[in-house]
């Protein structure tokens, strides 16, 4: 019975540490996407909200509402850094 316990107890250990390793790195990508995203209109990053994403043609798109509009930004990795290649939005 302990042998068993022990199991379940380690897969949960490693499958909370995958969980939180993976939220670090989302909070910390999107922080980098509202940076991005406030370069590109007259908001802060703590105004814009992202709605989506999802992937076109290789890049990534972030859907994001900044103030009243609704804005997609696509974005690629280089060099291991994100980068925006242009934003589009419509009110």
């Amino acid at each position: 019975m302990k042998l068993d316990f022990a199991n379940v107890f380690i897969v949960s250990c490693v499958i909370g540490g995958l969980y939180f390793f993976y939220y670090v790195n989302e909070q910390k990508e999107n922080n980098i996407v509202k940076k991005l995203a406030s370069s590109y209109k007259y908001a802060t990053p703590t105004e814009i909200e992202i709605v989506k994403t999802f992937e076109d043609k290789g890049k990534k798109v972030y859907m994001l509402k900044i103030e009243d509009s609704i804005c997609e930004m696509p974005t690629i990795k280089i060099d291991g850094n994100l980068t925006a290649t242009g934003i589009t939005c419509t009110r």
